[in-house]
């Protein structure tokens, strides 16, 4: 989970009408805005749907209110469903993924409270993403593998940086950033060590 940065200027008119309507205008803005990710597991791969953060069940004041609109997996949606327990709002919530762990397996985890509950209601370890996020390490252990097999060890660092630490500051529509970003802070000196 990373925060996510929406489009305060440019509200979907429909919220605004005299009837208001979740229609596909909103739909579009809030995928565009969530480069089409899941605004908890980070999945890009997704049916996504609109979620309602305050659930519209029990807060249906703010069932049109911008701020209270995400971009959500069908899985993640579903999993939070109605509840209002605490977690974490990706909207509000400064560098979310600094409140979480890995394992180069996928496996998730937090020390944070709040965040564990997040885990837990959304379901962020459930196996396709544990291995959506695993495959990803495994891609980049076997290239580096690969570059070393036919370079030298600057190659590798380089291959390192331009295919793996680059995207992460600049593909905005690259997905599970929050796992990328603690492989880089956490394991380069292992992935690169003797390469």
């Amino acid at each position: 989970m990373i925060q996510i940065n929406k489009d305060f200027a440019n509200i979907p008119s429909s919220l605004h009408s005299k009837t208001p309507k979740i229609d596909d205008e909103v739909k579009l803005k809030l995928a565009e805005d969530q480069f089409n990710k899941c605004c908890y597991c980070e999945d890009s791969h997704i049916k996504g749907t609109v979620e309602h953060f305050l659930p519209k069940s029990k807060y249906p004041n703010q069932k049109y209110e911008w701020e209270n609109l995400l971009w959500a997996c069908n899985d993640c949606n579903n999993f939070k469903s109605n509840k209002t327990v605490k977690i974490i709002n990706p909207l509000t919530t400064p560098n979310p993924e600094n409140l979480l762990e890995f394992e180069t397996n996928g496996q998730i985890k937090s020390t944070d409270s709040t965040m564990n509950e997040t885990i837990k209601v959304c379901d962020l370890k459930r196996k396709n993403l544990n291995l959506k996020r695993k495959a990803i390490f495994d891609d980049l252990i076997r290239n580096i593998e690969f570059v070393k097999h036919i370079g030298v060890k600057e190659n590798v660092i380089e291959y390192y940086l331009l295919h793996f630490v680059q995207p992460i500051k600049t593909d905005k529509e690259l997905n599970f950033v929050a796992f990328r970003k603690f492989i880089v802070e956490n394991y380069s000196n292992e992935i690169l060590k003797d390469k």
